[in-house]
């Protein structure tokens, strides 16, 4: 029998990103008997007619109900077993990246959803370098068994998990998650129930390009998502963004608590929180400083 493969992507309908996502696909799972089903999120007419470039496209349209509802809905409607989840802003340039993952999955029965991680074009401006050192950093952070590289949670990139499980185990993308974090929350659920997810150092291309204002927004972003999944219960020893990694990441880092702390109109929280870390950072730049006056004498 031949390497069955359902391919969710959600989407708001770009057009050159889903052109490149979609070639990158048929180019590079050859090997598979696949179906791809683009989530397009609000609906746009446009992207109808990739379908008729791509024969294992399906083009399923849903309004304004974000993006986890597209995942959901793509879960709900694949006819395979092995569901691989891809967001229109990656592009699959290596084949080996997918056969590791799905190889994986399908010789370990037991094992609930496999990942990989995502890297960046080296000339992408220094905001997205720096979000994408947050990214992985979140992602390594979810790595509680290093020897089986089992994780609680994967954060961008791709994966691939096990429709079969997920349905045992009725685990679903929850759509009221309409912030950061909706792939972290779908796999604590899965933690939860002790159910198995391995991460491994498999990558895909994401191209991202966007200004300082974009990722401020998707740390504020990722800061009411980490409050919403902390108000279910499903919190797993989280690593926050590190106020004192650089002088470039702390707008990063304030945005994130502001997110966090306003969620729940927290606001006097927010500010404590940020003027202690205010004076961690003085402090420490303070040692540093008398040490290296030290040396200077």
């Amino acid at each position: 029998m031949s390497n069955c493969l359902s391919v969710v992507i959600p989407t708001t309908g770009d057009l050159v990103k889903l052109n490149r996502i979609l070639d990158s696909i048929c180019k590079n799972i050859l090997e598979f008997e696949f179906e791809i089903i683009v989530v397009c999120n609000p609906k746009n007419e446009e992207i109808d007619f990739l379908a008729k470039k791509h024969n294992q496209l399906s083009i399923q349209h849903l309004k304004n109900k974000g993006l986890n509802a597209a995942r959901q809905h793509g879960l709900e409607q694949s006819k395979y077993e092995w569901v691989l989840f891809l967001d229109d802003d990656c592009e699959l340039t290596n084949p080996e990246a997918l056969l590791s993952v799905y190889s994986e999955i399908t010789q370990q029965t037991d094992l609930f959803a496999v990942g990989g991680e995502y890297s960046v074009l080296p000339k992408v401006n220094r905001w997205a370098k720096l979000y994408f050192y947050q990214q992985m950093k979140w992602l390594k952070a979810g790595v509680y068994d290093v020897k089986n590289n089992l994780s609680a949670y994967l954060i961008g990139g791709f994966f691939i998990l096990n429709k079969k499980i997920c349905l045992q185990n009725k685990i679903k993308f929850d759509q009221k998650m309409i912030f950061g974090g909706t792939e972290k929350e779908f796999f604590l659920q899965a933690y939860q129930k002790k159910l198995k997810i391995r991460l491994l150092s498999a990558t895909v291309q994401h191209h991202s390009n966007e200004s300082f204002c974009d990722y401020f927004i998707k740390s504020y972003k990722q800061g009411r998502g980490e409050k919403y999944i902390e108000s279910k219960g499903l919190s797993f020893s989280p690593v926050y963004l590190n106020l004192n990694y650089s002088r470039k990441s702390m707008a990063f880092g304030m945005a994130f608590w502001m997110g966090y702390y306003f969620f729940d109109f927290s606001i006097l929280k927010w500010f404590f929180h940020i003027t202690q870390e205010g004076i961690k950072v003085f402090n420490e730049k303070k040692i540093s400083f008398l040490n290296q006056f030290k040396k200077n004498l």
